[in-house]
């Protein structure tokens, strides 16, 4: 069984609360540089988050490293959003009928595959094999947007539910993962993972 789970994050523009709403300027004018780079990097040794852009952002613009050690290749090691995936996955939503994608939405997968070089059958590269249905593969999807309910400071990500559907359409149509075996959450709270996945006991 293959089991594959898409969890669906992105940068945020407005920081919003029961109370007030106010920018990501202002959210992250009063945040020190500690508080920065406990965001903006992940990992040991540690590297950019590839799901805080704002925070990354935020740090290269007062020139912390964050412990981040420079590429040697092109002097920097930012991680695009898009590299959890696959070229298959980046070419199929990159392009659409032979052609570079022209939707606004996509513009980014047009970037992350000629980011990596990838012809995606816009210029004659051999088109992916598509995945035939089986019956064991499992997917599941979690887009939460909606971060508000969880207190003050926490920043909604409005981008979560399209990109949530956008994965669901690359399991089912290019993975050949069947629609019953897709579990897609919106929101997921607590309760509702624990009613899906089940709890220690």
């Amino acid at each position: 069984v293959t089991a594959m789970i898409a969890m669906i994050v992105s940068s945020c523009e407005m920081i919003e609360n029961t109370t007030e709403s106010y920018s990501v300027v202002e959210f992250l004018k009063v945040r020190d540089d500690r508080a920065i780079c406990q965001t903006a990097a992940i990992g040991n040794p540690p590297k950019w988050n590839p799901y805080a852009d704002v925070f990354v952002d935020e740090a290269k613009r007062r020139k912390l490293t964050c412990g981040i050690k420079a590429d040697k290749n092109n002097g920097t090691s930012v991680k695009s959003r898009y590299a959890y995936l696959n070229a298959a996955a980046v070419c199929y939503y990159a392009t659409a009928n032979g052609k570079w994608e022209k939707k606004a939405e996509f513009s980014d997968y047009v970037a992350e595959a000629k980011r990596r070089g990838l012809k995606c059958n816009a210029s004659g590269e051999t088109k992916f094999k598509t995945s035939s249905d089986t019956t064991y593969d499992i997917a599941v999807i979690i887009a939460n947007s909606n971060y508000k309910k969880l207190g003050k400071g926490i920043p909604n990500v409005k981008p979560a539910y399209t990109d949530g559907e956008n994965i669901k359409q690359y399991f089912t149509k290019s993975l050949g993962i069947r629609e019953g075996n897709t579990i897609y959450l919106k929101d997921a709270t607590g309760t509702q993972m624990t009613s899906v996945f089940g709890s220690k006991e």
